[in-house]
Order: structure tokens, then sequence, then C-alpha cells
């Protein structure tokens, strides 16, 4: 797991729904869960709907957002995470900086003339 979630208050969750509210915060998807919490997809399909509902929300990421505004969990993101991200972003800032600026417009690769002599001639 690469973030760590803290349940802080149940709210108006239930104790199974906290468990999957903190498997959720730390990225993990419904198979995952249900292997974690030992329940079936359809068991935890529907936690995830009541947790939804109870927060108003529509998403999983919305689920999450909601559930931290509301002080119910705390997510922190590992050292070594966070080292490696920051990391990741200055080098493609630095690589970004190096690079030309692109064109808007494509190069031509092919050029085309104009005839500038009629094919057919009238006869006067």
């Amino acid at each position: 797991m690469k973030l760590h979630a803290t349940l802080l208050k149940p709210g108006p969750l239930t104790k199974s729904e906290s468990r999957v509210l903190l498997l959720i915060c730390q990225g993990m998807m419904r198979k995952e869960i249900c292997r974690l919490v030992c329940r079936s997809y359809g068991c935890v399909s529907k936690q995830i709907e009541s947790i939804a509902e109870k927060l108003d929300a529509h998403s999983a990421a919305e689920i999450v957002a909601k559930a931290v505004a509301s002080q119910l969990v705390d997510i922190t993101i590992k050292a070594w995470l966070l080292a490696m991200l920051s990391q990741c972003c200055l080098a493609d800032i630095d690589q970004d900086m190096r690079r030309p600026p692109a064109n808007p417009r494509p190069p031509h690769t092919r050029h085309h003339t104009r005839h500038t002599t009629p094919r057919f001639q009238r006869e006067s």
C-alpha cells in the first residue's frame, strides 16, 4: 500500500463500512477489498453504495474527498513515495524546460505545385 488511511471518527458509517472506507482511501479496488475483508463482491459493492449514499457521493474519488473533507479519515503518503514522486516531477519539469517549444503547425511533407498552364487549350 502506498497510501495510509486512518479512521478519525466513524461518523454515520457502521464498523464494516468504516473498514471498507479505509481500504477505498488506500486506493484498493473492489476485488482487493473483497479478498481482504472476506466478503463477496456483491456484499462489498452494497457497502460501497451505502457509504456513497451516506456521504452523498457518486464515485470512489468523491467518497474519498468527502470523507477527508468531513474529517472521517486522514490520508498520508508514505515518505519514500513522496520523495519518488517529487523527483519524477522535478525531472519532468527539467526535461520540459530543455525541450524546444512545439511548433503549432506540422511541417509539410509534400509540396503541391499548381499547374500554371491549362491542360486543354481552346481552339481559336
